[in-house]
């Protein structure tokens, strides 16, 4: 008997694309369009949210509860970004342990990660729109906060190991928003 029947899945990696509009969403690819993750995350959360009209006349001891809206969902999420050759961007585990290959820096990983997600589009005068996919896991909206935490540095204090904390929230265009409803 195998010990990894079942486990021959290939690993894929969760994938942000920019796209250029709401409808269709139309991810775009290659350098500048796309990041891929280095290590898929440890968990994502999605928020979803309603808001009600809770207001009640004085006196009273409760209210008839009225929907207002649902706001748009958010996905958070964790991304690491390390730098110390450790973990290697290749499909062979412990590609890099002999350090053949020098790794991207930490500063590069979030230069080219913040260049997709986080800048400002002067076209669309407005961050990217995004497309994050992993898994049967699809999401589409755009970047509303980026924390970067650095926890690993060399002794001059270049940084070796970064967290970013991300949370997404959702873009739909109006027809498709107008569809759901009915």
């Amino acid at each position: 008997m195998d010990l990894f029947t079942g486990l021959e899945g290939q690993l894929v990696k969760m994938k942000i694309n920019v796209c250029e509009n709401t409808e269709p969403f139309a991810p775009r690819s290659g350098e500048g369009f796309e990041y891929e993750v280095l290590v898929n995350p440890e968990q994502i959360q999605q928020k979803f949210a309603t808001v009600f009209d809770e207001t009640q006349a004085d006196g009273t001891t409760g209210a008839d509860v009225r929907f207002r809206v649902q706001k748009p969902q958010n996905f958070e999420t964790n991304l690491l970004f390390d730098g110390t050759g450790v973990i290697a961007n290749d499909l062979l585990p412990g590609a890099n342990l002999l350090g053949l290959k020098t790794a991207e820096s930490v500063d590069s990983q979030i230069n080219r990660f913040r260049q997709v997600v986080f800048d400002y589009n002067g076209q669309n005068h407005a961050p990217n729109l995004l497309q994050i996919q992993w898994g049967s896991f699809l999401f589409r909206g755009k970047l509303k906060d980026l924390t970067i935490t650095y926890s690993l540095f060399k002794p001059d204090g270049t940084p070796l190991r970064a967290k970013a904390q991300c949370v997404f929230v959702e873009s739909m265009a109006d027809a498709l928003r107008a569809a759901r409803e009915r």
